[in-house]
């Protein structure tokens, strides 16, 4: 499959900074930043030891100095083992910091959880119009759950879905609240054990520099606190 070359990282208008930036780490069950990769294993570098198993994908360097994996859009992923908190009763946050060169005409699964039913983070296809979002399958269709906004090919996107039991779910992009959703409970992915990033019968296909699971829904300051933070990983200041 032809890939579309990915745009150089471009400075953003320069950010004002806050003061005391700092890493949030509390509630980290999953870390991959691909700096740590040991033959075809990504290091969790959560402490948690939930390292990951590549399939296919290659590293390269991400956004600004960051690393990353390469997908091809196909059969590349990386495998990692079940993380028990998305049963509906379980606050999370998921998050990512990625880039995609198409194409558009198919989920391109960024996270995945498969048990009786499926959670996953995922970009694109002809439906959602180059958005990315996350969606429910709970065995018959599809529940599109929040949902952000339009991307373009070669385009960084730094995206943290929080759900909470009590208040449902949020998206932020680059930091800033994008949709919400009081929508909880039932959502049971849990029953298979195996989670997975890049392919499930949808291949993700760009590069992802961060990937992240707090076990915690991350409050709206702590994650524009992490947009700063990697923004300045980067050296994108």
């Amino acid at each position: 499959m032809e890939k579309v070359k990915l745009k150089p990282v471009a400075l953003k208008e320069k950010r004002a900074l806050p003061m005391n930036l700092y890493d949030i780490r509390d509630g980290l069950v999953l870390d991959f930043d691909f700096a740590q990769i040991a033959s075809n294993t990504v290091i969790d570098v959560s402490g948690k030891n939930n390292n990951g198993t590549i399939v296919g994908a290659t590293a390269v360097n991400g956004y600004g100095s960051l690393l990353a994996l390469d997908f091809d859009g196909m059969d590349d992923a990386v495998n990692f083992e079940r993380i028990g908190i998305f049963d509906g009763n379980s606050s999370f946050t998921l998050l990512a910091l990625f880039n995609t060169d198409g194409p558009f005409d198919h989920f391109q699964r960024i996270f995945c959880f498969q048990g009786e039913s499926q959670l996953i983070m995922t970009f694109g296809d002809v439906v959602q119009n180059n958005q990315y979002t996350i969606r429910l399958s709970q065995g018959v269709g599809w529940n599109n759950v929040v949902t952000g906004p339009e991307v373009t090919a070669g385009e960084w996107v730094f995206a943290a879905v929080t759900y909470d039991p009590i208040m449902g779910w949020k998206l932020f992009h680059w930091g800033d609240l994008f949709d919400e959703n009081p929508q909880t409970g039932n959502i049971t992915p849990d029953g298979h054990p195996y989670n997975v990033m890049g392919n499930d019968a949808g291949g993700f296909s760009g590069r992802i520099s961060v990937a992240r699971i707090y076990d915690r829904a991350l409050t709206m300051r702590e994650v524009k606190n992490l947009s700063y933070i990697f923004y300045r990983k980067a050296g994108l200041l």
